[in-house]
């Protein structure tokens, strides 16, 4: 489904159902923040297939197995970079940007900043993926 898409529908569920109040998997439940969420996962046009949940119960009833190997996969991919010297001599490859940051006693996010063309040097170092 195109975010597009996806949105339209969430605009049609509150025209539809107005604005969730309430927990229906546990009215003791307390949140500054209540959703309409989809029970079938087809994010179809029908009223039936929609139920009002506290945010921790969605999320809970969204995370899915299949979702969870998804993001597990995500944690695991390790991206290889390459630590570049004023020469453009290539200095050390690391197999993640973590580990660059820990040996190079380097922040990640300025090793990320770099990588992603806004500085151009990380701790007097150049820094690029390795493809």
């Amino acid at each position: 489904m195109s975010s597009s898409n996806y949105l339209k529908l969430h605009y049609w569920v509150r025209k539809k159902l107005g604005r969730a109040n309430y927990c229906s998997n546990n009215r003791n439940h307390k949140s500054k923040r209540y959703d309409w969420a989809n029970i079938s996962g087809e994010y179809r046009k029908d009223i039936l297939d929609y139920k009002s949940l506290c945010r921790s119960c969605h999320e809970k009833q969204d995370y899915t197995e299949e979702r969870r190997q998804k993001v597990i996969g995500n944690h695991n991919r390790r991206i290889s970079i390459k630590k570049i010297d004023k020469e453009g001599n290539i200095i050390k490859i690391y197999n993640s940007i973590k580990e660059a940051a820990i040996e190079s006693n380097i922040l990640n996010t300025s090793i990320e900043n770099c990588l992603k063309g806004r500085s151009k040097t990380a701790g007097r170092w150049r820094w690029s993926y390795v493809i």
